[in-house]
């Protein structure tokens, strides 16, 4: 005790503190509100406890049978879900099997749209050089005609100079 005294004359602060802390301390215990529960009133509660515990006892029995009946409920729709799922997945690996099945279609379809493709570039080409061999010889041949004509146009003049235009 001296210590403390020693202690709060010496900082002034904690001495204020110290005072202002026993003053909430007195003041909670003044204020509180002092209990309702008096000796007959315990004496009541202990007398009307079998009657709370028939009470009681009937409510657990009804929350156990809801809960019981919630538990029968659940499992029931674990079960249909169980069902619901396995039917899912069933359902499931048949359509990724339909799935492969049409991709390996949709190659194969893939592959002979290429070829397709591929032939008819041959054939176009082909169509191509044809056309224009036709028109090389044809165009070959319409030279070779002009060629011929104008050789005997020239013939023709060169005679006509030479006989001194005179025609037959």
């Amino acid at each position: 005790m001296k210590l403390i005294r020693e202690f709060a004359a010496s900082h002034p602060i904690w001495n204020m503190a110290l005072l202002i802390a026993t003053a909430v301390m007195c003041s909670a215990f003044l204020l509180a509100e002092p209990a309702q529960a008096g000796l007959i009133d315990r004496l009541q509660d202990i007398y009307k406890a079998p009657d709370k515990l028939e009470e009681i006892q009937s409510e657990y029995n009804q929350a156990k049978e809801e809960l019981n009946r919630q538990t029968e409920q659940f499992a029931a729709e674990r079960e249909e879900m169980q069902q619901q799922t396995e039917a899912l997945m069933g359902r499931n690996e048949a359509l990724a099997a339909r799935n492969e099945s049409l991709a390996s279609q949709n190659a194969a379809l893939l592959e002979r749209l290429d070829q397709a493709e591929r032939e008819k570039e041959k054939k176009a080409a082909l169509t191509r050089k044809i056309v224009l061999t036709a028109v090389t010889i044809l165009g070959l041949g319409m030279a070779y005609f002009l060629s011929i004509r104008m050789w005997r146009f020239t013939a023709w003049r060169r005679h006509q100079r030479l006989t001194g235009g005179q025609s037959r």
